[in-house]
């Protein structure tokens, strides 16, 4: 009808879910190369990496929350 209002197709994936995704892929990532710089020298030192995780760790976690806010 002229003037109704189109229903949100739930099965659409919002760019929350997508920067979700991205995150927690850097986040997997970022701990791979935490462990992996405690046994080789080929990767950037434990400190950076274990800083990077932590970051990531704590963005995932926020998004989460944010997401269940809503």
């Amino acid at each position: 009808m002229c003037g109704s209002e189109v229903p949100a197709d739930p099965n659409k994936v919002t760019i929350q879910q997508r920067f979700l995704t991205v995150l927690k892929v850097g986040f997997i990532f970022s701990a791979v190369l935490t462990v992996a710089s405690i046994f080789t020298s080929y990767t950037p030192s434990f400190m950076k990496c274990m800083m990077t995780t932590l970051v990531f760790g704590l963005a995932t976690n926020s998004m989460h929350q944010m997401r269940e806010n809503r």
